[in-house]
């Protein structure tokens, strides 16, 4: 997809394993409005509870910066990565087209030099990433 967004542009990615049946997806579009007028950063991460499968969490929250394990702040919490997101084309200069990448090694290095931010979400989020998981949900 990256060949057809102009260089400037943000784009949001909201995994298909996650249930957030009231997420506010137009304040997060929003956002990217505002991060395109920033320019400092190059995506914008909605972090969650951590919840009971992933207790350690994946990323600090340090006010509305995204940092990964090198946080200086030993009082920012520890956060999960619910799967959404706004993400900065440029974010991903240098990927190979056709190869696979994951994520977090791009976030990480993003996050070393502060470009990327982040905000914590308390309403209703569940990773269904799981046959189990899945099924609990479906139970409640």
């Amino acid at each position: 997809a990256l060949p057809i967004l102009n260089p400037n542009d943000f784009f949001l990615v909201m995994n298909g394993d996650i249930f957030c049946p009231n997420f506010p997806i137009a304040e997060l579009i929003k956002r990217g409005e505002q991060l395109r007028i920033q320019e400092q950063f190059l995506a914008h991460l909605i972090l969650v509870p951590n919840p009971p499968h992933h207790p350690t969490g994946d990323f600090y929250l340090d006010g509305s910066i995204v940092r990964g394990e090198e946080n200086p702040n030993a009082h920012c919490p520890k956060l999960t990565f619910s799967g959404i997101g706004i993400y900065h084309r440029r974010l991903f200069d240098g990927l190979i087209r056709g190869e696979s990448a994951k994520l977090a090694p791009i976030l990480r290095r993003a996050m070393l030099n502060n470009q990327i931010s982040g905000e914590k979400y308390l309403g209703s989020w569940q990773d269904v990433g799981s046959p189990e998981r899945l099924a609990e949900l479906n139970r409640s």
